[in-house]
């Protein structure tokens, strides 16, 4: 899987989403993160009143999705 260099936290995690069939309350319940914290994550980069991600659940979202954490922390910010 390849990420984009350009997109955005909440692009990248709706391509993902699409890509392995799962909707935004699938991701939810599978993951135990709430689904308005999927919601939140689905707007980061998007829209700029979206609050930040926490770490705790870009690692978890990372581990289900099967892709770097480091991508996600990088797209949410945290790392350069």
């Amino acid at each position: 899987m390849q990420r984009k260099v350009e997109e955005t936290l909440g692009g990248f995690l709706k391509r993902i989403m699409d890509e392995k069939g799962y909707s935004g309350n699938a991701l939810a319940h599978a993951t135990g993160i709430a689904e308005g914290s999927i919601r939140n994550l689905l707007k980061h980069g998007i829209d700029p009143d979206a609050p930040a991600p926490q770490p705790s659940i870009l690692r978890a979202l990372a581990t289900f999705l099967g892709v770097r954490t480091t991508w996600l922390f990088e797209l949410a910010g945290y790392l350069t």
